[in-house]
């Protein structure tokens, strides 16, 4: 069967996914607060999974750039999904970047995934690669249905009253950026003028 599929396109150039006879992809949505997330759930072909992982990645990725097939093939059911604003799933503005709310969809991704009767029995953990290490860790420290957890090049930083001042200005920037489109839907570049 080694056929390529289009499943998406992103700046111009289309991204495939190899279906196998070895891992299945399904097209799975669930919903946090009224906002419906788009993800892919690769599934082992044959067997049952050894156990449920949610996927989350870089800042900005998608989650066709997951390693959801690489899992399904060994012989985990893994998620992978947009985060509320970015990709193909909803919310506004869009590719706003919220540690919070990504940790929120984490544990909605979680819960929708249990909520099915075959995973409910499964055991459950969670991956985060790059950023998503350190949205991935928050959200399993909150949720202790997660059993495991894994980071690939994880990025923690550290919050220190020194490395707060030194973006203070920066983080001002954009709570009034996010303030002035909240009431006017008018979104500012709030990028520092310094190089």
């Amino acid at each position: 069967m080694n056929a390529e599929l289009l499943v998406g396109a992103c700046a111009g150039r289309s991204v495939y996914w190899r279906e196998c006879a070895i891992a299945q992809l399904h097209r799975y949505q669930f919903e946090v607060h009224g906002t419906t997330l788009a993800g892919n759930l690769f599934a082992p072909a044959r067997g049952q999974p050894r156990a449920c992982a949610v996927l989350t990645g870089p800042l900005t990725s998608v989650k066709e750039q997951a390693a959801g097939a690489a899992l399904a093939e060994s012989g985990f059911l893994a998620l992978a999904f947009d985060h509320r604003t970015f990709g193909e799933s909803g919310g506004e503005p869009r590719q706003f970047e919220n540690p919070f709310a990504k940790v929120e969809d984490i544990k909605a991704a979680a819960s929708a995934l249990l909520s099915d009767p075959g995973p409910a029995s499964t055991p459950l953990i969670g991956v985060g690669v790059c950023a998503g290490g350190g949205y991935m860790a928050r959200a399993v420290a909150e949720e202790s249905r997660f059993k495991g957890f894994a980071s690939v090049a994880g990025y923690f930083s550290e919050a220190t009253p020194e490395s707060v001042e030194a973006v203070s200005s920066s983080i001002a920037r954009g709570r009034a950026a996010e303030k002035k489109w909240r009431e006017t839907g008018v979104a500012n570049n709030t990028r520092s003028k310094r190089r």
